[in-house]
């Protein structure tokens, strides 16, 4: 009987140790490798020359963007930095700095890398054609969130001063109300490819500072933080650049 059972375990034994390979084989053929941007993938391309693994991963970003799954994540990164601003005490001097561009509203519709996404996303097909760019959602909302809790806010891109007319126009055309300023980049600056963004975006802050206290800054890029001077981070995701 012993000698019965004995066998019956390694059955079973076996039988196992087969599932569990078959299984971990079907995930290594059918791998999807882990979401990295679009800039990433390229480099990653150049380096490989691995043109099924390019596409993965542009299939991915795709996905992320034309679901609801990008506007859910941003969501959670708001959601956790308002438990942050509403613990503060709010002065006539506290402000939160937005950057606009994949922050405030949609910008990737005019890359041509990024087409393969926007070309399936009619609002942003229309946008590229009326220049008047959908708000990302949850950052609109967010913004309101802040408002009504009294906080000053900010608008820095740097894109170039020649657009500011365009930029002011979209932003309150959409939802964005009240805010205290919006500072684009001067044209002869924009032009130079000498000045970098995030050091002309960290001298901003520089001046804001001695106007405001600056709680706050809310990007998508590392260059929206760059040096300081900008109180609580709040990065929502940018799978298109970085």
């Amino acid at each position: 009987m012993k000698t019965e059972e004995n066998m019956k375990k390694k059955i079973i034994t076996t039988t196992s140790l087969i599932a569990v390979a078959s299984i971990a084989y079907y995930l290594h053929k059918n791998h999807v490798p882990e979401l990295i941007n679009l800039k990433q993938a390229t480099q990653e391309f150049e380096q490989t020359h691995d043109a099924t693994m390019l596409e993965k991963r542009k299939q991915q970003i795709f996905n992320y963007y034309t679901t609801d799954a990008f506007e859910k994540d941003v969501q959670k990164v708001y959601t956790k930095a308002l438990k942050q601003f509403c613990q503060l005490t709010v002065t006539p001097k506290s402000l939160i700095i937005f950057d606009v561009d994949d922050t405030a509203f949609y910008n990737y519709q005019y890359r041509d890398d990024a087409e393969f996404i926007w070309k399936h996303q009619p609002e942003l097909i229309k946008a590229r054609q009326t220049k008047i760019v959908p708000a990302i959602k949850a950052t609109l909302a967010f913004y309101h969130e802040l408002k009504n809790l009294g906080f000053k806010t900010v608008f820095v891109s740097s894109r170039n001063q020649a657009v500011y007319d365009e930029y002011y126009k979209n932003l309150t055309d959409i939802g964005y109300h009240d805010f205290d300023k919006l500072i684009l980049m001067p044209d002869k600056l924009a032009f130079d490819q000498n000045i970098k963004t995030a050091d002309w975006k960290l001298g901003i802050r520089k001046q804001l500072a001695q106007e405001y206290t600056i709680v706050g800054c809310v990007g998508d890029r590392t260059v929206d933080f760059k040096g300081g001077y900008t109180g609580y981070e709040v990065k929502i995701p940018n799978y298109i650049f970085e």
